[in-house]
């Protein structure tokens, strides 16, 4: 809210309050001027309640400054995200700017910290430095002089398999902070070198794990101002058609992070019925079904997606992944769904077609290796992918013909295959665990 806001404001508050209090009876000048500074207070509340609600909560695009010379608007999910071509200060003021620092938060070395330290001044870094708002290992957080309410300085991590999630955590972070509107750089195509389709990918994946696990509450519009064109156009190239996102099934409901989930299905549900009815399809010899339950391990199922959009593009068959079945027992089912399949418990049961893990087509079959007198069977998501004949003592599969690319699985009948072996730990991702006599 600028100066004219509030004297706008007031003035009508005061012009509110007067014409309330005019029609009143009141005699005692201390009481009526008590009276009088409360109308105003609630008037002025009123006000500032109005001008909340006509002001946007998405920035509209035409308002930006002229020095963006294009930008391209893209959802994900509530999120907006505005990519454009300029400087990171040339955009309309935001809640909150983020700075790519490196671990000694030293404002003059990178490009982007330079000309903030620049717009704002050497207090940015005697603030960042001694009296930052608010400090961990991986940001820390300052005022933003004039060109928005906070700057958080952020260490992109070394390991690239935790930047997705440690993105997600800072926009965590910015969404706590009430921020409607945050500025980001194109993270990691500084002095970090790393190609910008991987950076886009970073951020991309980063906002669509935010509206998995939890979806935002006031940040609603992500803008990466990009000044170098080819930057620029590989960002464009990118949001205009990103690879399949790698989330979560919308039936989990809230996910929480690292944390495996185990949540029974309830018998009149038609989830309950589907996996009832598969289960049922081969006839196995099954007397009382005492529970289904459904498996939510945001781990496995994250390494699954990545497996499966690895091999997507390059599979022959027609059929990429398989609803299969696999008999175990109850203690096995508990380390499958806290951990994974591991093979090296290959050979356990079987090694006919190979020292992989097993899945079956027909849930009788995955019968004979469930024991005990209430049984265990996991109904699982399997990349089978291309396949070819197994045999005994393969401990993974062969190499295609006349190629570099092996085989994803291999099977016990080519042309009419019943059972699936597989040697990839993220190929196989347990769906349900159903529980029966």
């Amino acid at each position: 809210m600028n100066e004219k806001d509030f004297e706008h404001i007031h003035q009508h508050s005061k012009a509110a309050a007067f014409e309330r209090l005019e029609k009143s009876s009141i005699i005692d000048k201390e009481k009526f001027s008590h009276r009088l500074n409360g109308a105003i207070k609630q008037e002025q509340a009123k006000a500032l309640e109005v001008l909340k609600r006509r002001r946007p909560t998405t920035p509209n695009t035409a308002a930006m400054q002229q020095a963006v010379k294009s930008i391209h608007d893209y959802k994900i999910g509530e999120i907006t995200v505005q990519v454009a071509n300029c400087g990171i200060t040339d955009l309309t003021k935001s809640n909150i700017i983020v700075n790519s620092v490196g671990p000694d938060f030293e404002l003059s070395k990178g490009q982007v910290s330079a000309i903030l330290l620049r717009r704002v001044g050497p207090q940015l870094q005697t603030e960042c430095t001694n009296n930052p708002k608010f400090a961990t290992e991986s940001y820390r957080i300052t005022t933003g002089g004039n060109l928005c309410d906070h700057i958080v300085h952020y260490v992109l991590p070394n390991k690239e398999y935790r930047i997705e999630e440690s993105i997600m955590e800072l926009l965590e972070k910015c969404d706590n902070m009430e921020a409607i509107t945050v500025v980001m750089p194109v993270l990691g195509s500084g002095n970090r070198g790393v190609p910008v389709d991987k950076c886009a990918r970073f951020l991309w994946a980063a906002i669509c794990l935010l509206n998995s696990y939890r979806k935002p509450t006031y940040l609603n519009c992500i803008k990466i101002p990009a000044y170098d064109v080819k930057v620029f156009n590989g960002l464009v190239k990118f949001f205009d058609k990103p690879p399949r996102f790698l989330g979560f099934p919308s039936h989990w409901g809230n996910v929480s992070r690292g944390t495996t989930e185990v949540k029974q299905l309830t018998p009149d549900s038609s989830e309950f019925n589907d996996v009832v009815a598969a289960f049922k399809k081969s006839n196995p010899p099954v007397n009382e079904i005492l529970q289904i339950e459904r498996i939510q391990n945001p781990t496995l199922y994250k390494q699954y997606e990545g497996k499966r959009e690895a091999i997507v593009d390059k599979v022959q068959n027609s059929v990429i992944e398989r609803d299969l079945f696999h008999g175990t027992t109850e203690e096995s089912s508990n380390l499958i769904i806290n951990n994974y399949f591991n093979r090296s418990y290959a050979g356990k049961n079987a090694t006919r077609f190979g020292e992989g893990v097993y899945f079956a087509l027909e849930s009788s079959y995955s019968h004979r290796y469930c024991s005990g007198d209430v049984r265990h069977m996991l109904v699982v998501k399997v990349l089978t992918g291309d396949y070819c004949l197994g045999k005994e003592k393969m401990k993974e599969p062969p190499k295609m013909e006349g190629t570099d690319r092996v085989y994803h699985s291999l099977v016990n009948n080519v042309n009419d295959p019943k059972i699936f072996v597989v040697f990839n730990d993220a190929s196989a991702y347990p769906k349900y665990r159903i529980t029966y006599k």
